[in-house]
């Protein structure tokens, strides 16, 4: 009876003690625990591979002995010795992997609370976050073979490692996989084989993860004598790089310091500032001048649904606090913490980001060492004002260190002020790009420059072709309108840290630029807007016609090959058109049953044309008279499909058409374009198919596929001449490819699925006419139909935009 009231008394107490504690749930907390090898300078592991091989996969893991002051941005760098060895021991090849990670979340916190990304089971160390990368192991011909990994002497010396390799799934396996995977199941697969989120991946990523199947490679001899053996458990937390800004819900503005906010809908503001202040808002149709009055508030309703940036500055500085009523609180564009004003309102702060950008100094470099592979970074320049400065001078100095050094001249640019943008609390200049190409053999880079100039540094992001917006700001703006500084999931430049940023942020060389994302208009930016030039194909090819939606407002000018949907539930309805030309087109679609019949065309209640309905689709060309006319379609009793080129005159949906060319298997589409003194381009492939979500994978080469020569002096961005463009139809929305319909639509007008993709051109390209060839990397399956255009600026002869 005594022993059972120990044991009884052992629960109790023991149910007390977790009575107050968070309960620990293993499926919510930890999303793997594996089997990682322990390597060091010393001691190594050999892994078996089987043939068959082109590459393996090594992820890898720094320990790091605990140690006070950490922070999620602090960068670890350390680096794997990689060798290929044959059956028979023979060293075929060796390979230094240099890595840099960072640790997630605070390694000092308690497991239970789920926040970090990699831990070991015992605690005894700290882990970074996972890094993978490629190792080339083809020099095995085929063969089986081993593969040798060491940590290298440089940075970490104690690292685990995990080697793998992709087994290929059938299409028939990754369709069953892809269909019982749940959300949370697919962030959690990915969130195992990379250090990045879910949102952080490009879609070719997330695909190409769903089509293989890794399987672990197994170290040889026996534990603890031939190798080490280390327990790893995989977390889902991933702490972001950005910065919080947490700014209070009142700005500074003036004339020199401007307010940003980003609205969708109609919204009530209330507007709090010093009394008899003027405050000057553009943005929301004309100009407007608002008086504060005597109890320090003014009012105003800002209508309209399109999505705008209102701007707000001042005659006088001052503080400045916005509100908006219960009822329109999601007007707002962005991701906020919303707060009630003491009279029931609530509080709304302009949107911002902040950026971490680091000063140059004339005798103290900063250092950076080019990645293996890498062929440029970039180089985002401003300058600090005072408070009286009407323009401020970015001065920056670039030297290629290799075997020797090679000095560039200085880079010295005047700057324009920026209202919007603020660093540490002072003024800071608006932004310039430059980007830093060293010639081969000089992977050092040392920049320096004047007290008062800024530099941020980036690189292009591997497999990401196109921005892809949060989701909040992820919504249709008006023509010719971007977002500059929104926020991305997936972004087509990476952050990258100085060799020597610790040592730069410990001389208090880091400097906070606070941003605030806003929609401009295109023809803001610097330098003269290009038009989009069609690339045509050379020799030819089979050609279809695209449209796509688009939305028409009253009062702005009628888009190029626009076309209006008539209504076919109404056929003998009036319609309000406005027609940019003298003569226009009807395209038509009519069933068998009308083959036979007359269609008359009534502008102003006046016939203008009589068609008799002779095959099932057709055109008809008639006087329609630029402005705005009564259109009247007769004599049609089936259902039938129309489209006029003009635009509704109250406003409304349209259609914009485009050529696009045939892509099968069996071919290669050669397309042409030009390139002009002084002109950076973009060059932005569209992809259609008749199918409802395909994927595609096109192989691409800007002329030969030879990256143009660089080295000799700076550039505002690169050529990428040979790559692979990844997607699936669908993922840009839907399209019309109207030779592919047999007869009307019905209620859905845009069938087809499209997809977009960016193939980055720079000013490297030589001036002059090049050719883009593309062509399927798989064989079979049905033709894509292509379009590829060029779009951008031709700038000032020394820098480009950053937008």
């Amino acid at each position: 009876m005594t022993r059972w009231l120990w044991v009884a008394g052992i629960i109790l107490l023991t149910a007390l003690a977790l009575a107050g504690v968070r309960r620990f749930q293993p499926d919510r907390d930890i999303l793997d625990e594996l089997f990682a090898y322990e390597v060091t300078p010393a001691r190594g592991v050999r892994v078996r591979i089987p043939g068959n091989l082109q590459e393996v996969l090594v992820t890898s893991w720094a320990v790091v002995p605990p140690h006070a002051g950490h922070a999620p941005a602090d960068r670890y760098p350390y680096a794997l010795d990689v060798s290929a060895l044959s059956l028979d021991a023979e060293r075929l090849v060796t390979r230094r992997i240099e890595i840099q990670s960072r640790i997630s979340g605070d390694p000092t916190a308690p497991r239970q609370l789920g926040e970090y990304a990699a831990r070991l089971e015992d605690g005894s160390a700290w882990l970074t976050d996972p890094r993978t990368q490629r190792f080339d192991v083809s020099v095995l011909a085929g063969k089986a073979g081993y593969v040798e990994l060491r940590a290298a002497p440089t940075g970490a010396r104690t690292v685990l490692v995990r080697l793998a390799f992709k087994n290929e799934r059938g299409a028939l396996e990754r369709e069953i996989v892809e269909r019982r995977l749940s959300p949370d199941a697919r962030r959690r697969l990915l969130a195992r084989s990379t250090s990045l989120g879910f949102v952080d991946l490009p879609p070719e990523v997330r695909s190409e993860t769903l089509s293989h199947q890794g399987r672990r490679l197994l170290a040889r001899g026996r534990e603890g004598v031939a190798y080490v053996g280390r327990r790893v458990l995989v977390g889902d937390y991933r702490d972001s790089l950005d910065l919080d800004p947490q700014l209070p819900p009142s700005a500074v503005i003036g004339p020199d310091h401007w307010v940003a906010l980003n609205l969708k809908d109609r919204a009530d503001l209330r507007l709090y500032g010093v009394a008899g202040m003027k405050i000057h808002v553009e943005g929301g149709g004309a100009p407007l001048d608002l008086a504060v009055g005597p109890e320090g508030s003014v009012d105003h309703v800002f209508e309209g649904q399109q999505p705008r940036t209102l701007t707000f500055s001042a005659d006088r500085a001052g503080e400045l606090r916005l509100s908006v009523t219960p009822a329109n609180q999601q007007a707002q564009i962005g991701q906020f913490e919303r707060s009630e004003a003491d009279d029931g309102r609530v509080w709304v702060a302009p949107d911002t980001v902040a950026q971490r950008y680091l000063r140059l100094d004339p005798a103290i470099p900063i250092r950076v060492q080019m990645a293996p592979g890498q062929r440029a970074f970039g180089v985002t320049l401003r300058a600090l004002l005072d408070q009286k400065a009407g323009y401020g001078t970015a001065d920056l100095s670039v030297t290629y260190a290799g075997t020797s050094r090679r000095y560039l001249p200085p880079v010295v640019v005047d700057l324009s002020p920026s209202p919007y943008e603020s660093a540490d609390g002072g003024r800071v200049t608006e932004s310039r790009i430059v980007l830093v190409s060293p010639p081969s053999g000089m992977a050092n880079v040392l920049l320096t420059g004047a007290r008062d100039t800024l530099v941020a540094l980036w690189t292009e992001e591997p497999g990401v072709s196109m921005d892809r917006l949060a989701p909040a700001y992820d919504i249709e703006l008006a023509p010719e309108k971007v977002w500059r500084y929104a926020p991305k999931l997936e972004r087509t430049v990476a952050a990258i840290r100085p060799d020597n940023d610790e040592q730069l942020d410990a001389d208090g060389r880091a400097v906070r630029v606070v941003i605030q994302p806003r929609i401009e208009s295109l023809e803001s930016g610097r330098g003269e807007r290009i038009a989009e030039r069609v690339l045509e194909p050379v020799g030819g090819a089979v050609q279809r016609h695209l449209y796509r939606a688009l939305r028409y407002v009253p009062g702005t000018p009628v888009p190029a090959e626009a076309w209006t949907r008539l209504d076919p539930a109404h056929p003998d309805a009036s319609h309000r058109m406005l027609a940019s030309e003298t003569t226009t087109r009807l395209l038509y679609r009519v069933p068998a049953e009308a083959l036979g019949q007359s269609m008359a065309v009534l502008v102003d209640g006046r016939p203008v044309v009589e068609h008799a309905l002779l095959s099932t689709a057709g055109q008809v060309t008639f006087a329609l008279g630029r402005g705005p006319h009564l259109l009247t379609l007769a004599g049609l009793r089936q259902p039938h499909e129309m489209w006029i080129r003009a635009v509704p005159a109250e406003g409304g949906s349209v259609f914009k058409s485009q050529r696009a060319y045939r892509l099968s298997a069996e071919q290669e589409l050669t397309l042409r374009f030009e390139r002009r003194q002084g002109e950076l381009l973009a060059l932005l492939v569209t992809v259609a198919s008749e199918q409802r979500g395909r994927p595609f994978e096109l192989a691409y080469a800007v002329d030969p596929g030879r990256p143009p020569t660089s080295g000799n002096r700076l550039y505002r961005r690169l050529t990428v001449s040979r790559g692979v463009l990844t997607g699936q139809t669908g993922s840009a929305g839907r399209v019309l490819i109207w030779e592919a319909v047999a007869g009307p639509l019905g209620t859905n007008p845009l069938p087809h699925a499209m997809a977009q993709t960016r193939i980055p051109l720079g000013d490297d390209l030589r001036v002059g006419t090049h050719q883009l060839r593309l062509r399927f990397t798989t064989k079979g399956g049905a033709p894509l139909w292509v379009r590829a255009i060029t779009v951008g600026r031709r700038d000032a002869p020394d820098w480009g935009t950053d937008s």
